[in-house]
């Protein structure tokens, strides 16, 4: 029957929502930039708001040159596993680099 619903294995549940929260980090800082302001009353309010934009500005930079590999060089599967690995990476760095 082709209206019958289709069963979603967990695994492709547990990597769509990681995508979507991958995608809207920044939207999840915006409430704490006011915290790093306070927290860093010696740097401008200006360099805070810059350095929270960066993961956008990086991410599209970096999709214009995965953009014309994905799913033809390189399948959709490992660009995401890598990605993901990054944005984990990069986001426990902060608790081991701490002064």
């Amino acid at each position: 029957n082709e209206n019958a619903e289709r069963k979603i294995p967990i695994m492709e549940l547990v990597t769509l929502f990681s995508i979507t929260v991958v995608s809207g980090i920044t939207t999840y800082l915006n409430p704490a930039i006011q915290s790093y302001i306070e927290a860093f009353p010696e740097v401008s309010t200006s360099t805070i708001r810059m350095v929270s934009s960066l993961p956008s500005l990086i991410a599209m930079i970096v999709m214009l040159f995965i953009g014309p590999v994905a799913g033809i060089k390189i399948r959709y599967k490992p660009l995401v596993l890598i990605g993901l690995a990054f944005v984990t990476v990069g986001g426990l760095l902060p608790f081991f680099l701490t002064s």
